[in-house]
């Protein structure tokens, strides 16, 4: 839950939703008419983390300081949550000022997780709100917090409106999701890695959990994304469509695709162009689009696929391992100094492609297609 009072402003709040990891209830989307505020805010401040925007009104508010604020602390002392964070904002430049400026309002507890100190009324920025986030995490499952055992469940979602998650959530359609089709910008999508990356180093530095079941309801930039940062150590589940679990077995071919030989471009260019169009949309022209633009590049590598057929959860897994090792023995052999990605696939299969660009030894830049054109979105600093 985020605490805060309307009459500080609001665009920091909205910014510490965004890359969150949670499920969050905030007043404005969460709590429901016709019943007493006492009562949802009762109901709200049962949760994991409670996230206290302390900014100038928020301190002299009852409604965020009592019923909030210690109603939480109590709570954690005899249940043990939830977690609280408190984000002092525009209250003091420093602890010692914020310590004097809360003096009387709000007691000391040695249970609270302080956020740095912003003196600035102005909005935090994108990347303030994203380290406040990575506090609350690493507050909840900090060492001896949280299970140790079993899966972690994820759901990344970059499309349409905003979304809900029995577990984690990472969820940045504010950014780049909405009603229309939106590629999202670089800045966007650097944002929304930074995010998945502090997750996955929180959840790697709790215990020994290392199996990851995502669901993506997300642009196929996420989805390769979300499955390049669970590359080290996790055993990753990916679920498609139709709900069923996919994650790279033993197997590892690319017998149900359509490989023709490798293009050969310019040879002074540094770009190996890899297409892959497994699912309903052809991407040839659109990606020429791309080389109209940007020039002829050292060499291009397409793969299709043979069926129209729904892919089982066995031949995305195995489909996924064998194109990642193709794209790695076609980038040394052409000696490409970085790698253009651009598919058209199913989601899962792209997280599970993402999870297997390890060793590709150049940058992996993903693009987003985007009209009849693709639009370059995030680079992956492959090792």
């Amino acid at each position: 839950m985020v605490s805060y009072a309307h009459a500080d402003e609001t665009e920091t709040v909205g910014r510490i939703e965004q890359l969150r990891g949670f499920h969050v209830v905030r007043d404005m989307e969460s709590f429901r008419t016709g019943r007493a505020t006492e009562s949802e805010m009762a109901d709200g401040i049962d949760c994991d983390v409670l996230v206290v925007h302390l900014a100038p009104n928020a301190l002299k508010s009852d409604a965020v300081i009592e019923s909030e604020v210690k109603s939480s602390l109590r709570s954690y002392n005899t249940t043990g949550r939830p977690v609280v964070v408190i984000v002092p904002h525009g209250i003091g430049s420093s602890r010692t000022d914020v310590d004097a400026a809360i003096t009387g309002r709000l007691p000391y507890s040695a249970n609270v997780s302080w956020g740095d100190v912003s003196a600035d009324p102005a909005p935090l920025t994108s990347d303030e709100a994203a380290a406040v986030t990575a506090k609350a995490l690493h507050s909840l499952f900090g060492a001896g917090r949280g299970p140790a055992r079993g899966c972690w469940e994820l759901k990344v979602a970059t499309r349409g409106s905003r979304s809900t998650s029995a577990g984690l959530l990472v969820d940045a359609t504010d950014m780049v999701g909405g009603d229309g089709p939106r590629p999202g910008t670089a800045d966007d999508w650097g944002r929304i890695y930074a995010g998945l990356r502090s997750l996955e180093e929180t959840l790697r530095a709790h215990g020994s959990r290392r199996r990851l079941d995502v669901t993506l309801a997300a642009h196929l930039t996420a989805a390769v994304a979300t499955g390049f940062v669970s590359r080290r150590e996790w055993q990753l589940c990916a679920r498609d469509d139709k709900g069923r679990a996919c994650q790279i077995g033993s197997t590892v071919d690319c017998n149900g695709f359509d490989t023709p030989p490798v293009q050969p471009g310019v040879p002074t260019d540094e770009r190996l162009f890899v297409e892959v169009a497994i699912a309903d949309r052809e991407i040839e022209h659109d990606v020429e689009a791309v080389i109209e633009r940007t020039g002829m590049p050292r060499a291009r590598l397409r793969v299709g696929r043979h069926s129209a057929e729904l892919m089982t959860p066995d031949e995305m897994a195995a489909g996924a391992a064998g194109l990642a090792r193709l794209i790695k023995d076609v980038r040394r052999q052409n000696g490409a100094r970085r790698v253009d990605l651009s598919i058209s696939t199913p989601a899962a299969f792209a997280a599970l492609l993402g999870s297997q660009l390890n060793a590709v030894a150049a940058p992996v830049v993903l693009h987003e297609q985007h009209d009849d054109d693709y639009t370059e979105t995030l680079t992956l600093d492959a090792r």
